[in-house]
């Protein structure tokens, strides 16, 4: 689950043994349903801790996750968009 999200990077909440700079691919499914597979972000690990990875997008400001921000704050009682998604200040 992706926990915080920025242009730069995030953080998902997954129970894996992922090893730091490992290149991964970030499945993203929309509460929408597109007609097609969930869009993917490739990302690299910059950092685990017990709850999950911090991660660094490949490229900066990906469109999938730039349709997520904007969903984001569609969300009624969105704060702005510094609000992180989730757990309150885990950033990538």
């Amino acid at each position: 689950m992706l926990a915080n999200l920025s242009v730069s990077g995030g953080f998902v909440a997954v129970d894996l043994d992922v090893r730091v700079l490992t290149r991964i691919q970030i499945a993203v499914e929309f509460p929408e349903p597109p007609p097609c597979d969930a869009p993917t972000v490739e990302a690299y690990v910059v950092r685990r801790d017990r709850d999950g990875i911090g991660v660094e997008w490949c490229e900066f400001a990906p469109p999938v996750v730039i349709r997520l921000l904007q969903a984001e704050l569609r969300r009624p009682g969105a704060a702005g968009p510094n609000t992180p998604l989730g757990d309150g200040g885990r950033n990538g």
